[in-house]
């Protein structure tokens, strides 16, 4: 899926400004053809992973969370659920996750379904503080954190996948920088 040619030419400039992609061996790791989607892929996986910690960071459970639980007077036993079904769910999924994620060759459908349910999942939070109040908000979030914790979990793992096969190994950690 080729994007406008000036655009194409734009971020290929920007990638080699960012990147410092001078280096003719970079793509050394990856396929001839990936390599040509480098710069494209560089920036698609910017703004996800920005957005992606935009997410962690609006749907912290140790303070924004809590905030909103507690404005909305959701009980202090939901509210103290919260660390420990966001931090166990984000993790402990991945031993059982990660054998059915790589049976899939293409991961790119797995983590495009993680990115949408994290998004959907931190609306959500929004959504449930915005109209409901006490208990029903409280289990709203928390079944909104479960979620998220899941598809991040789901994310985490594709996500690994995703930037080894579209990113130069020398380039990965420049990625997570600017993000």
């Amino acid at each position: 899926m080729a994007l406008v040619p000036d655009l194409e030419h734009r971020l290929a400039s920007l990638y080699a400004l960012i990147a410092e992609d001078e280096d003719a061996r970079a793509c050394r790791d990856l396929d001839e053809t990936a390599c040509t989607w480098v710069p494209r892929n560089f920036f698609v996986l910017l703004v996800t992973s920005t957005l992606t910690k935009l997410g962690d960071a609006l749907s912290s459970p140790k303070t924004v969370l809590t905030w909103v639980m507690a404005s909305v007077g959701a009980p202090t036993s939901l509210i103290a659920m919260l660390v420990p079904v966001r931090e166990s769910l984000s993790m402990l999924p991945q031993l059982l996750l990660g054998a059915w994620v790589r049976r899939h060759p293409l991961r790119r459908p797995i983590w495009l379904a993680g990115s949408l349910l994290q998004g959907g999942a931190v609306l959500g939070c929004a959504a449930a503080a915005a109209w409901l109040d006490g208990m029903a908000a409280g289990w709203t979030i928390l079944a909104c954190v479960v979620v998220f914790s899941l598809a991040r979990s789901l994310n985490s793992l594709a996500d690994k996948d995703l930037v080894g096969k579209t990113i130069p190994k020398g380039r990965r950690g420049r990625l997570g920088g600017w993000a």
